[in-house]
């Protein structure tokens, strides 16, 4: 089993011990969390360029990979709204000797946008079941965290909800629901570098 700062591979052999990866030598020493809520949520097409290189550390920017006006599917997409994700939901094997294994895990986005002119197809075409097949997903959240990885994240589920509530403070959001699945480690983590910029939705 190896472990990086870019990903984790879990090995089969059972000759070999899980290497746990090193922690702050000062376990007193408590950083201040960052905030959690996500933010940004960034489409790229599966046959295009990620807008983020994850081969190094901190993970980079791509330039010139993002456009919102893009309408060719070639180019990344990114939306600012809120967002949540509750604990993942797994899958088990009962194994001999009373052991129960985790198989695979799987996690799903709630995701919030306000709905415009801008927006309403966009929206709209996320509902389309192919979707999934051609794009992955990246997110960010509001405390400068970037989730993703070389490949992105592919998901397996997308929908979109427009419900349109009753009152004087009740706006027009779209709720994105986005489900996914994996078997060994969970996606990568790095700092958002469009935070930085100014253009990551904080």
């Amino acid at each position: 089993m190896s472990f990086s700062i870019f990903d984790l591979t879990f090995s089969d052999d059972c000759a070999v011990d899980p290497l746990l990866p090193a922690l702050p030598e000062d376990p007193n020493c408590i950083v201040p969390p960052k905030a959690s809520e996500v933010s940004d949520l960034f489409f790229t097409p599966i046959a295009g360029t990620n807008p983020f290189d994850w081969t190094v550390s901190p993970v980079e920017a791509v330039a010139d990979t993002i456009d919102n006006t893009n309408d060719d599917n070639t180019l990344s997409r990114h939306l600012v709204g809120k967002g949540s994700i509750a604990d993942h939901t797994a899958s088990t094997y009962a194994g001999p000797k009373f052991r129960n294994y985790v198989t695979k895990r799987a996690e799903a986005l709630e995701f919030l946008v306000p709905v415009n002119d801008g927006n309403y197809e966009f929206l709209r075409y996320l509902q389309d079941q192919r979707v999934q097949d051609i794009f992955y997903f990246q997110y960010a959240t509001f405390g400068g965290k970037l989730f993703g990885g070389e490949d992105g994240i592919l998901f397996n589920s997308l929908d979109v909800f427009f419900p349109l509530a009753s009152g004087a403070d009740a706006y027009e959001e779209a709720r994105i629901v986005i489900g996914w699945e994996y078997q060994e480690g969970r996606q990568q983590r790095s700092d958002n570098q469009l935070t930085t910029t100014g253009v990551g939705g904080v």
